[in-house]
């Protein structure tokens, strides 16, 4: 409620100091909140603030043609703030009739929150998130159709167990197009989730996302902005978000952006309550010398006693929706306990497992095997083709393939399937 209370402040201002000399100087200095803050939080607030300047320039009209005084201070103020009334309803207006245009179509984006201010995005009490979280949680409700997607060639048959119950998340950092063959991947399995794509993308999204039902929400984080600003939004949005769509869906499946491809529908027909699926990835923290680097620059979180455990890849995780929201909430809990220069999730994702910290919460971990992160494993598995990727000497071929599009020479076997 806060923010339409701030939208209100130009009207008290414009009554407190109408018939006062200081009028212009303080109308000036509210107008950041009559503009930025209306955008970017309230649209009542934003109707309220074009009543504003609607009664002011009305003012200033009768004030100019009545009054003998012409001195250039009486024009200058009143000129200013006409010509800022008028830029103002003039985007209002244009982002209207946007907004109208592309209530049909298949993609829905947020306009508003071009306007959120850039902050550091950690923390779920600050704006930026709680912004991105509300914006999401208002677009994915929308109706979505993806029967015009641009299917892969994927040979195996399709046996689905999801629906629109369930929500894969997708953050992509930047360059959205590297997203397309994971979703079209999603729908050639005949998975019926929704997908909500996460991204700091501004500029455009590319047609065979819109094509696939997809709800894009931007961050709006700065492309120069360090890799713990860019991740570090992750968890602190699904704290935000999953409160918000608990009546709308029962699993969320979270994952990378990019390097991720599936093979079938991941959506198990068993129940997932109070259980985290993890991605297992066949070799141990001690070898995964990447990882070791992460965990030193988090103090304290270099444990020895588990390194010869199975690494559990964090960017890859299917749970219901409030084992999900539990999980958000303790690696969040450690992003605040270690301050905004650091950005572990996985170092804090190993830490939770490892220590028994997701067990002493009553969640059951069950390392599900069609979730399969194979970078550091990659000599154990085939690569003819996508829909055929498995491990050797097995007849399993696993749901989903993470780390797949990070091996070079398995890259152009995947674009030629989803061409």
């Amino acid at each position: 409620m806060i923010y339409p209370i701030l939208g209100v402040l130009p009207v008290i201002c414009f009554v407190a100091f109408n018939y006062s000399r200081v009028k212009e100087v303080v109308t000036l200095i509210t107008f950041y909140l009559g503009l930025v803050i209306p955008l970017a939080y309230s649209e009542i607030g934003l109707v309220i603030s074009l009543l504003f300047y609607t009664i002011s320039f009305s003012y200033d009209v009768f004030f100019a043609t009545q009054s003998s005084d012409k001195s250039d201070d009486t024009k200058f103020y009143p000129l200013l703030r006409n010509v800022c009334s008028i830029v103002l309803t003039v985007a209002y207006s244009v982002f209207l009739i946007i907004s109208l245009m592309n209530t049909d179509t298949k993609i829905q984006t947020n306009i508003f929150d071009t306007f959120i201010p850039l902050v550091t995005p950690y923390s779920s009490i600050r704006p930026n998130n709680i912004m991105v979280a509300r914006s999401a949680a208002r677009l994915i409700s929308a109706d979505y159709d993806f029967s015009d997607c641009p299917l892969c060639h994927n040979p195996l048959p399709v046996e689905t167990h999801s629906s629109k119950r369930d929500l894969i998340i997708i953050f992509a950092t930047f360059e959205a197009h590297r997203a397309v063959v994971p979703i079209r991947t999603i729908r050639t399995a005949g998975c019926q989730a929704k997908i909500l794509l996460i991204t700091d993308e501004t500029t455009s999204i590319p047609w065979e996302i819109q094509r696939c039902g997809v709800t894009v929400v931007t961050t709006k984080v700065d492309k120069e902005a360090n890799l713990n600003v860019k991740r570090g939004i992750r968890f602190p949005f699904m704290q935000d978000f999953l409160p918000l769509v608990k009546d709308k869906f029962d699993r969320i499946l979270y994952m990378d952006g990019f390097d991720t491809v599936f093979q079938s529908d991941p959506f198990p027909a068993f129940s997932t309550k109070n259980t985290l699926h993890y991605s297992g990835e066949n070799h141990t923290y001690r070898i995964n010398y990447v990882l070791s680097n992460w965990r030193e620059r988090a103090p304290n979180f270099n444990v020895p006693h588990w390194m010869d455990r199975e690494v559990k890849c964090n960017g890859l995780i299917l749970a219901d929706l409030e084992t999900m929201w539990k999980i958000s909430y303790m690696e969040n809990a450690l992003f605040y306990r270690n301050g905004d220069n650091i950005c572990e999730d996985q170092t804090f994702y190993e830490f939770l497992i490892e220590e028994g910290m997701i067990e002493a919460h009553g969640i059951k971990l069950f390392r599900n095997k069609e979730l399969a992160s194979i970078l550091w494993s990659k000599e154990k598995y085939t690569h003819s083709k996508l829909g055929y990727i498995k491990q050797i000497n097995t007849s399993w071929y696993p749901a989903i393939v993470h780390q797949a599009m990070n091996i070079f020479e398995w890259r152009e076997l995947i674009w030629q399937s989803c061409r």
